[in-house]
């Protein structure tokens, strides 16, 4: 299934469990099932790994098994001022500090784009 590609586009804060929860299971399902895989974590997502990092962090199993495919938006995280700490963490940023990570890249790259 190498041919299969999925971005995940996640769109959450530290407060809406359910959606975090389910975009790092989806993630990992996906990517566990043989998926070409990115986390793309765009709006407040992107101060997630600060919290999902800590070592008593409820979903920091689940985060640790996806951390290497998330990648996080640059305007947002510039926005969000946590460009520093994502870096410290070694979650690539994509994009600049002006704009959003555009689906359509990934559309002609092949991959299917889910929004949540």
């Amino acid at each position: 299934m190498p041919d299969k590609k999925v971005a995940l586009f996640l769109f959450a804060e530290k407060g809406d469990t359910n959606r975090v929860m389910h975009g790092l299971l989806y993630a990992w399902d996906l990517r566990d099932k043989g998926f070409d895989t990115v986390l793309v974590l765009e709006g407040l997502a992107v101060r997630l790994p600060l919290d999902l990092s800590k070592s008593d962090h409820p979903m920091r199993e689940w985060w640790e098994k996806v951390r290497d495919i998330a990648v996080a938006c640059t305007g947002c995280a510039s926005a969000m001022g946590v460009i520093q700490e994502l870096r410290e963490l070694g979650i690539p940023l994509k994009g600049n500090e002006m704009t959003h990570i555009s689906p359509s890249g990934y559309l002609a790259d092949g991959y299917q784009v889910i929004m949540m």
